[in-house]
Parts: structure tokens; sequence; C-alpha cells
């Protein structure tokens, strides 16, 4: 309704109210917006325009107390006004009067009175981390009984899943990418903030192994941006390690090795060598043992040594690590499994012939020489004479038997020759005929 007064020389306008209309909606999406440290709500008043022609505008007067109004605001000749910075949770009373253009000008009465309670809103966390992974969440709201609210979302991956009974529900998608981001939802006019990590880059070492040993974990290993990751290194029976590369640079032959706080992929190898042994071969005067020297041997291999003695000489016997294993001529290493040595030492033969002599008849005859010496020595026979024939026994080793063949002698001379068997010296003489 509007004002009215009948002469402006009575008390202006104390009968006559203006009639106001609260815009709640105005009010309410306002404050939603409105971020200041103590006033977040405002109202927008209307009221009908006095009939009066010489009123010259209005005041809207307003405070927390009904009828007893603290501040007022002169909002000149305009029929509407919008009341800022009003605290949130309070319950506000709004009247209007109207004055005019004499001097003093002359002011009504107050309006009917309006009241508008705001509603205040608490969020029981405005912020909230979460890892790569994702996960969900809760919101709780605090208001005042009737006050309505909503919830909205500030980005795609950041959903609300519900809001009942003052809760906010909401999910937070996996974060594939390595960078962090930030989203922020808008719940009862209150900005709450995602933060959430981005992925842990991962990357990978390729590992290999050669023959003759292993590589544990083999293959390609994925590890996590700064975690350590550590390879054992192990041989086969029968070998060693040979080197490891890592990214193609030697490191040893490391039994294990740890890439610490991994920032790149890397590759590490290892490789192997067949363990390897020696055998020592020596001989004394007299002989050789063949080979001879330092020989190098592959583990589980087998190795043989021949043992030779000189013209002259036998085996007198041979040492391996120390210890006879007899007057042997060959001697073989089976399964080599550790370093050894072998030795052989020779002794001289002696040698005795019989007979030393022997008289032949002219028509020719046969006859046999003794060789006696120590078993191992050998020797050999041969005659000077063309006439005087070795049938056996041309060689022998230890002791032994010549078998000799006279041819006839047509001469009337007698003739004489000699054999050499082990190196002694038998004297032939056959008749003339």
């Amino acid at each position: 309704m509007t004002i009215r007064c009948a002469s402006y020389t009575c008390k202006p306008f104390r009968n006559h109210r203006s009639r106001f209309l609260l815009l709640f909606f105005l009010a309410v999406f306002i404050s939603m917006f409105t971020f200041g440290p103590v006033y977040s709500a405002e109202v927008t008043l209307a009221w009908d325009r006095n009939a009066e022609t010489n009123v010259k505008g209005y005041k809207v007067y307003y405070g927390t107390t009904s009828r007893d109004y603290n501040l007022f605001i002169d909002v000149g000749d305009t029929t509407s006004w919008t009341v800022p910075d009003l605290n949130e949770g309070a319950t506000y009373y709004f009247a209007a009067t109207a004055y005019n253009d004499s001097q003093p000008p002359a002011e009504s009465t107050y309006s009917d009175e309006v009241s508008k309670t705001f509603c205040s809103y608490t969020l029981s966390t405005t912020n909230q981390n979460f890892t790569a992974s994702g996960g969900t969440g809760t919101v709780n709201v605090a208001t005042q009984t009737g006050c309505s609210w909503t919830a909205s979302s500030g980005a795609g991956w950041l959903t609300i899943t519900s809001t009942t009974g003052g809760a906010v529900s909401y999910s937070v998608a996996e974060n594939t990418s390595t960078t962090s981001r930030t989203a922020g939802s808008t719940i009862a006019g209150k900005v709450f903030t995602v933060t959430q990590a981005g992925a842990t880059a991962s990357y990978t070492i390729t590992a290999s192994a050669g023959t003759g040993g292993a590589i544990s974990p083999a293959g390609t290993v994925s590890v996590t941006q700064g975690a350590n990751q550590s390879f054992t290194i192990t041989p086969s029976t029968g070998y060693s390690i040979a080197n490891v590369t890592v990214d193609g640079s030697s490191v040893g032959a490391v039994s294990s090795y740890t890439f610490n706080s991994v920032a790149a992929s890397h590759t590490i190898s290892a490789t192997f060598a067949a363990n390897t042994y020696t055998i020592t071969a020596s001989a004394g005067t007299g002989g050789s043992i063949s080979p001879a020297g330092t020989v190098s041997v592959t583990q589980g291999a087998n190795q043989s040594f021949t043992i030779t003695p000189n013209a002259g000489y036998r085996v007198s016997r041979v040492l391996v690590d120390g210890t006879s294993v007899g007057a042997v001529s060959s001697y073989t290493f089976n399964s080599l499994a550790a370093n050894h040595t072998i030795r052989a030492t020779f002794t001289r033969c002696t040698y005795s012939v019989s007979p030393t002599r022997a008289t032949l008849p002219a028509s020719g005859a046969t006859g046999t020489a003794t060789v006696t010496t120590q078993t191992g020595c050998s020797w050999t026979a041969s005659s000077n004479a063309s006439w005087l024939t070795i049938t056996s026994g041309n060689s022998g080793t230890g002791s032994g038997t010549v078998a000799g063949s006279a041819a006839p002698n047509t001469s009337t001379t007698s003739r004489s020759t000699t054999m050499t068997v082990a190196g002694r010296t038998i004297t032939v003489t056959q008749l003339g005929n």
C-alpha cells in the first residue's frame, strides 16, 4: 500500500505505511558469491511508490531487533534497493519511510515490517588430498533447518555421487598423468578443493645372463620412479662370474647389483666363464712328460699325460699331487675339479747279455742270446754283417730273447762279426768250409 499524508504541517507520514516485497531468490543467489570475512548475505527490497507528487525519496531502516532499527540507508527516489553486508545465520527486520521536498523534509512513519533469516553454511572440511589412484570422500554440510543448498563439481574427474542427509559424497578418478591436478566443487556456496597427486612414473630394467649362470629377477623389470631395484647374479656349477655390465659399462665380476633411486630405464647383463684348473707337469733326468709345464684344464674335463723314458732309462715312479701312482707310462686326470701336479722320475737301466761270444759251423746255424734288464727298460738288437740275420727280438722292453741265423760259409776261411744287443756286443765267429 502507498504512503500518504494529508498535510506536511503535521508530523509527516506517521499514519501511513508503505508495502514491502522481499526478493528471496536474489538474496540467496547473491550470497553464494559473496566472500567477505564477516558479511556474506544481502537482500533486495521493493515497495509501492507513494501517490503524492512531492515525495522526494525513501529511507530503508533495518536491524536485528524488531522495530528497533539501528541502521538506515537513504536510497533516494527509487522503489527497490539491495541491502548488502548482512551476516549469515542472523535474522534482520526491515521497514521503509518516505520523505518529501520540504525544508526540512517531512518523513513518514515506518512501513509494515518484513524480516528475513539468512541461512549459514559450514563444511566439515574445505579441502582434501588424494593419491593418483583416486578414491571417494564425504563432506558434511551444517546449516539451519529449512535451508537449502546445492553441490556442483568443477572438473570431470571429480564427481558428485550423492547429496543426502546433509552430506555430499564424491568420487575422484584415477590420475594417469604424472602431473598433479586440483579442482574445486561448490557446496552450499562454499568452495571445496580437491588436490590429486600425479601418477608416479615407472621405468624398466632389462636383465639378461649368458651361458653358465643366471640373473634374478630376469627379463624386463618395471620399477617405480625413486625406488631401488636389486639383482642377484649366480653362476652354474663349474662356472664363475666373468663380468657384469650396467648400461654397457663394466661394474666387475660382482654377485649382486642395486639400482638406487631409479629415474631412468637401464640394462644389466651378466656373463660367465667355465672354471679352469691347472696341472703342473714335470719330468726328471732321463725322460719326458707330455704335455709338460702348466696345463690349463676346464672344470669337469679330462686330461691325460704320457711319460716317456729316454734310451737307457726307465720310469722310476710317477707322483700325482706328491703321491706315487707307480712306474706308469701314462696317467689321466678325470672330471677335473681342482689344481694338481704330476711328476715323473727316471732311473738308468742296466743290461746283461748272454752269451757274449758264439762259434758257428760253416754249414750255418741258428742261435739265441738272452737280454736281462729291469721292467720298462727298452733295448734293440742289430747285426753288423749281412750273413748274420736277426730273426726275432729286434727290440724289446724288459728281459727278452734275441734269435739269429747265420748263412753257410762257402769259404775255407772262417769269418767273424758282432751283434749289438741292448748296447752290449756279442762276437760271432763262423768256421770256414
